[in-house]
Order: structure tokens, then sequence, then C-alpha cells
């Protein structure tokens, strides 16, 4: 049996949380559509607006274009070996979903030779117990 006070201040809290909720998501979608212009270090303006959402999305293209080493680092020094950004992760995700199936396909062929081993020695074995007792 709940308390009526109880109850009375689960209502309050959540009425609260609702209401901050509401102020919380406003600001969201501020931050994320409103807009962003970059300034100098004496605060003027420079440059066009734009929006978090627009510098995200041109952040991450120029990202992706980057080169990079084997190891997926930022070449710094003009390096030979070097692959675009998005294609080491595309590289490293099929590896690794490659490996994931072989894996699994090696388990089951390393169960059935196993299987298969074991009942070739058991019935080898049973045929020479045989031939001892006779």
């Amino acid at each position: 049996m709940s308390l009526p006070s109880h109850d009375l201040t689960m209502g309050c809290r959540e009425a609260i949380s609702d209401a901050d909720r509401a102020k919380v998501d406003a600001i969201i979608y501020e931050v994320i559509h409103g807009e962003i212009r970059k300034t100098n270090s004496f605060g003027e303006p420079t440059g066009d607006a734009f929006t978090l959402r627009e510098l995200i999305v041109t952040s991450s293209k120029e990202e992706l274009t980057w080169k990079v080493t084997e190891r997926g680092e930022i070449s710094r020094w003009g390096n030979d070996k070097t692959v675009l950004y998005i294609a080491y992760v595309a590289r490293k995700e099929a590896a690794g979903a490659i490996d994931r199936e072989l894996k699994g396909a090696v388990a089951e062929a390393v169960a059935e030779v196993k299987a298969v081993v074991k009942e070739s020695v058991s019935a080898d074995l049973a045929e020479r117990i045989v031939e001892a007792v006779r």
C-alpha cells in the first residue's frame, strides 16, 4: 500500500521532470539548429554562419578522406603506404567479419575431425581388444 504523500511526491517529480525535459529539448534543438559564427581573437565574427549539424557533417566528410597509415594513424610524413580513412575502416571491419566467420568454421571443422578420429580410433581399438581376447 503506497502512502498518499509518496504518491504526491512522485507526481511532483514527474511534473518537474517533464518540464525540465521540455527545457532541455529546447536547448538541444537550439544548439543543433542555431547559427554559429567563428570569431577572431578579438571576438569579431569572421566568415559565414553555420549550424552545428553542418559543422559535424563537414568535419565527418573531411575525416573520412584523411590519409592514414596501415595502423589507422594520420600520415604526417608523406608515407607511400597510406589509404583513405574510410578505406581503412572498411578493411578493418571486413577483416573482423571474415575472422569471426573463419573462427566459427574452423572450430566446426576441428570438432568434426575430432569426432571422426575418435570414432575411427574407438573402432580400431575395439577390434584390437576383440582380437586380443580371442
